[in-house]
Formats: structure tokens, C-alpha cells, sequence
């Protein structure tokens, strides 16, 4: 059986040749197409854009903005009925008696942290060495200024009496120059005039002599008032300095346990112990009542127009998590603050809670979350 013999040579170019021609019609197929395309927008822009479709533009919906519910504070617990004690407050003069180191508040003794103290029981200590010689040093110039005084007015009464002896002498001089004037026509026209000029002479001593009256007077009672004075502020930094000294022993006001606080020791918070030397003013120990609790928050300045006493909240100590209580807005500071260590910008307003039902595990100096609920919301606006 004889097969046919094909060429492959041929085969191959007749099988290119169909393969251009199918390209070409494909080309010219869409060319017809894209000039359709171009005729229909030309004829769509020619009838103002009537054929032409228009984009549809879609608008994100406004959402309004979520209403406030709650408003988040950080506090801490303290007893309504507790007391904190601070560093007495020094007062005097720094320049007199030893300067401003007599002012220094070192702790000698402190009552122990969680120790249960009754009123009038000693709880801390400062050291009052320098304070009792500032007060030896101050009586001896109170002293010493009662003595000046004395010592002045005998002064002052001797200097009294020198003047009241040369006015006396200035009155004399007056009736004798007037005496030796009587004898002037007896006497030759030179003497005569001389005993005239004498007694002129003596007359104006006479005259300013007690002219100088009133401002020998007023020069003395200034010298002795300056005098006073010294002595009454002697005596008042004296007793300033006794009341000092005593402030420095410090007694529990009232009944109850005492807390101590802390100070930043060595870039660390640790509890204030003695030796330790404090500020005046600086709280340093709570003497805790059993009682009812209050917690101590501060809202932004931002926020405050938020909040309204008698507003509810929850409160939640970071030590017991799963404790969740309720609080009410008691008292709402009228002046911001801000913290020492923040920018001068960053106030915040004192907030003060009552709690109503306080956990029987809720200790003060606890730190607190507040979630204040609000009582109004703002109103969304598209």
C-alpha cells in the first residue's frame, strides 16, 4: 500500500500563511471597533454629553460621632473621717538667730507603718537642736533689747534735762543782757550799743532754743520707738521659735491606724522612715478612721464641663480587680493644678467621690479607676 508523501517544508509555510491571515482579520476587526467607539463619544459630546453616560459619584455616610457614656479617672482611696498630718510649718525670720538652717525638718522618730495610735499619742519627732538654740539665741537678744530700752531712757532723761539747763541758761542770759542795758545812759554810745547787740544775741538763742523743742521731742520718741520695736520683734521670734520647737513633737489628733507615705528615695518610692528630711508642708503619715471611704481623683480640665456632683460612678481597685463599687460625686474642685513634675500646660481639676457601699478589703492610699457615668450625651450633627 503506497502512503502520500507530504512536503514539510510546504506544510510549514502554508500553515504561517493562515496564521497571518487570522491575525490580520483580528486586527482589523478591532480597529472597526475602536473606531465605533470614537464615533459614539464624538456624537455623545456633540449632543452636550446627553449620550454619554455620567459617572455615578457615591458618598460616604457621615457617621455621627459616638456619644459619650462614661468618662475614665484614676484616683486613690482615702477615710472620709482620716487625718494627714504634714510637716509643720516653720515660721520666723531667716536672718536672725542661725540663718535658714534652723528651719530643717529631719524625722527622729515615726510611729510604725499599720500601728494603731489613741489621741494625743506622740506619732513623730523632728529634730530640735537647732530650734533650741535659735531659741537661746533669740531670748538672749530679747534681753538684750529690754536692756537697750533702759539704758535708752535714762539716755533720753538725761539728754531732756541737759536741754531744759541750756534753756534755763538762754533765759538767764536774757535778763542779764537786759539789766546791762539799763545802764546804758550812764555808759558811753559804744557800750550802749554793745549791751543792745547782746541782748539781741541772747533773745535769739533764747528763741532757738525753744524752737528746737518739738523736734528735740519727736527725735526722742523715734530713737525709743525704734527701741520698741526691736523688743517686740525679739519677742515675737521668740515666739515663734518656742511654737516651732513644739510644732517638732507631733500628736495624733485623733484615735485610729496610722499610714505612713511615701517619698521618692534614690529615683525609687519608698515609705518615709526616720532620718529622712521633709518639706514643710509635705504630708508624711494618715491617721485612718474606720468609717466611710472617699476617693480623690483629678479630671482634666478638658473634661470637667462633664461632670456634675451627684454623678454616679464606678470604681474598681487595680489591687482587687473583681471589686467593682459605687461612688457619687461629691465636690468638684474651682481651680486647676498641676503636678510638679508635668508641663506647666497640663491642669487638672480635684474630684472627690463618696463611695456607698465600701468592700470591707478597701484600704486607703489604694488606686482606683473611676468610670463617671454621664448623664447627658452630645448631640450628632450631619
Amino acid at each position: 500500500m503506497n502512503l502520500p508523501i507530504f512536503n514539510t517544508r510546504n506544510g510549514d509555510a502554508a500553515a504561517a500563511q493562515a496564521t497571518r491571515k487570522a491575525g490580520l482579520g483580528l486586527a482589523l476587526v478591532a480597529l472597526a471597533l475602536g473606531v465605533a467607539g470614537v464615533a459614539l463619544v464624538s456624537r455623545g459630546e456633540a449632543n452636550g454629553g446627553a449620550g454619554a453616560p455620567k459617572p455615578q459619584s457615591v458618598a460616604a455616610p457621615v457617621r455621627a460621632p459616638e456619644e459619650m457614656h462614661t468618662l475614665r479617672l484614676t484616683g486613690n482611696t482615702v477615710g472620709e473621717h482620716s487625718v494627714t498630718l504634714r510637716a509643720p510649718y516653720l515660721r520666723g525670720s531667716r536672718n536672725r538667730g542661725g540663718g535658714s538652717g534652723d528651719f530643717h525638718l529631719v524625722l527622729k522618730e515615726l510611729v510604725a507603718q499599720g500601728s494603731m495610735v489613741n489621741e494625743g499619742d506622740t506619732v513623730a519627732t523632728f529634730d530640735r537642736e537647732a530650734m533650741r538654740q535659735r531659741l537661746d539665741t533669740l531670748s538672749a537678744e530679747k534681753a538684750q533689747a529690754e536692756a537697750r530700752i533702759r539704758s535708752l531712757g535714762a539716755k533720753l532723761e538725761a539728754d531732756r534735762q541737759a536741754r531744759l539747763q541750756q534753756i534755763r541758761v538762754a533765759k538767764a542770759a536774757v535778763a542779764i543782757a537786759q539789766l546791762d542795758l539799763k545802764t546804758a545812759p550812764v555808759r558811753s554810745a559804744i557800750q550802749a550799743e554793745t549791751f543792745k547787740l547782746d541782748l539781741d544775741e541772747a533773745k535769739e538763742a533764747y528763741k532757738e532754743l525753744l524752737a528746737q523743742g518739738p523736734d528735740f521731742e519727736a527725735s526722742q520718741r523715734a530713737q525709743l520707738r525704734v527701741a520698741e520695736l526691736e523688743l517686740e520683734e525679739s519677742r515675737l521670734e521668740e515666739a515663734r521659735a518656742l511654737a516651732g520647737a513644739e510644732r517638732m513633737s507631733v500628736r495624733a489628733p485623733r484615735s485610729g491606724m496610722v499610714v505612713v507615705r511615701e517619698l521618692t528615695r534614690n529615683g525609687q518610692s519608698d515609705t518615709i522612715r526616720a532620718g529622712d528630711e521633709l518639706r514643710h508642708g509635705q504630708p508624711y503619715l494618715d491617721i485612718v478612721v474606720p468609717g466611710p471611704m472617699l476617693v480623690e481623683a483629678r479630671a482634666n480640665q478638658a473634661d470637667v464641663s462633664h461632670l456634675h456632683i451627684g454623678d454616679w460612678a464606678d470604681v474598681v481597685p487595680e489591687a482587687f480587680p473583681e471589686i467593682q463599687m459605687r461612688a457619687q460625686i461629691i465636690a468638684i474642685g474651682s481651680m486647676a493644678v498641676s503636678e510638679g513634675w508635668r508641663a506647666s500646660w497640663v491642669r487638672e481639676v480635684p474630684v472627690k467621690l463618696r463611695i456607698a457601699h465600701p468592700d470591707p478589703r478597701l484600704l486607703p492610699s489604694l488606686t482606683v479607676i473611676v468610670d463617671v457615668a454621664l448623664d447627658h450625651s452630645e448631640e450628632s450633627t450631619d
